[in-house]
């Protein structure tokens, strides 16, 4: 039906057709990328401190902090070359303590079995 104003029967100024909206495709996150090479990895001074406290004589305590920041920088996906530096030498010292301390307590022990036996040695 035409109208006085709409001598067409439609309104050429009017909406135009709709058509049923289209899904937005679904999100697909960006795959893992490793970490950027300007950023310096935030534990990092735990593992220098690591390193001082073992360097300076704190060798259990120092192996210790290297070996909680490597674990830290490792998850985070960061390489902490200065915790596994700690790490080593932290364990080699801590080791090496640990079998000078059994030396002595036989040298120890041995003396005192020599002094309470009565017989001498020499």
């Amino acid at each position: 039906m035409s109208t006085p104003n709409d001598p067409y029967g439609h309104d050429p100024y009017g909406q135009p057709p709709s058509y049923p909206a289209q899904p937005y495709p679904a999100y697909q996150p960006y795959p893992g990328y490793p970490p950027p090479q300007g950023l310096q990895d935030p534990d990092q001074a735990m593992g220098i401190v690591g390193l001082v406290l073992t360097v300076f004589g704190c060798y259990p305590v120092g192996l210790l902090v290297s070996w909680i920041a490597h674990r830290q920088s490792r998850d985070r996906g960061y390489k902490n070359t200065i915790a596994t530096v700690g790490m080593i030498i932290g364990g080699a010292l801590t080791a090496l303590t640990l079998l000078a301390l059994l030396a002595y307590g036989a040298v120890f022990l041995l003396f005192f079995l020599v002094a309470s036996s009565g017989n001498a040695l020499l």
